[in-house]
């Protein structure tokens, strides 16, 4: 990954940038990037990891000046959900919640996992559950037989304090869904603190972007809550109203 800056020798309506830094960590492809709410850069991709890079000052006596960047935390797919190294555990999307306690993936084996941050002040997130979207049935020769497989989750989002709701949405190979947190649920001997995700609503392939045809990208609006868009396998762009009552 390269990391970019707007270059002092920017004038006018002229602007230039240069690369201030070349990250590497990742043994695959690299899929998806964001940036945390207080500056935390997150990569996720082929080789199945989420990783967190921050920028802290570089060391003067070792002859560097201005940030230096490092990889300050680690996580891999394949060890939470028990994805073979042969399955598809791509990390194809992130996103995390306004306030940056909450960051979620969306996987190349159907998954949505999500992580709660642990600490304020350093890059550091547990486990905290995971969804499993929609599957289809497909015939497994060497079984002879048909097995479920999971479809990829190629995008994901959460509605802004703004949007009213804060909801989760996926779109990808299983079309679109849209999540709600529901209250933790547990007996009386064994209560849980972990909060659960509830489908509200689901809309299949056939129905968003034509049959065949995936569902690459989604998005709310920052804004306002009922309105969400999507992309497409079939080259268009859809604009979703969503009633959350």
């Amino acid at each position: 990954m390269w990391v970019w800056e707007r270059s002092d020798d920017s004038e006018g309506d002229e602007v230039d940038f240069e690369c201030v830094a070349v990250l590497s960590g990742h043994s695959g492809d690299v899929k998806t990037i964001i940036f945390a709410s207080d500056g935390v850069l997150l990569s996720g991709g082929y080789d199945g990891t989420v990783r967190a890079w921050v920028a802290g000052e570089a060391d003067e006596a070792e002859g560097g000046a201005g940030e230096e960047w490092y990889g300050a935390w680690t996580s891999s797919v394949r060890d939470r959900d028990g994805t073979n190294d042969g399955d598809d555990g791509t990390v194809w999307a992130l996103c995390g919640t306004a306030g940056g306690s909450r960051l979620v993936a969306g996987t190349g084996n159907g998954s949505v996992l999500i992580w709660r941050r642990t600490d304020s002040f350093e890059p550091e997130w547990k486990s905290d559950g995971s969804i499993e979207t929609d599957f289809e049935f497909i015939t497994d020769e060497n079984k002879k037989g048909q097995r479920r497989r999971q479809r990829p989750v190629y995008s994901v989002d959460i509605g802004t304090a703004k949007g009213g709701h804060g909801r989760l949405v996926t779109g990808g190979g299983s079309g679109i869904s849209i999540f709600r947190e529901a209250p933790a649920v547990g007996c009386y001997k064994n209560p849980s603190n972990r909060q659960r995700f509830v489908r509200e609503a689901h809309l299949v392939p056939e129905d968003c972007h034509g049959p065949g045809h995936d569902v690459n990208c989604v998005r709310w609006h920052p804004m306002y809550g009922n309105i969400m868009v999507s992309g497409g396998d079939d080259g268009t762009v859809k604009v979703w109203e969503f009633d959350p009552s």
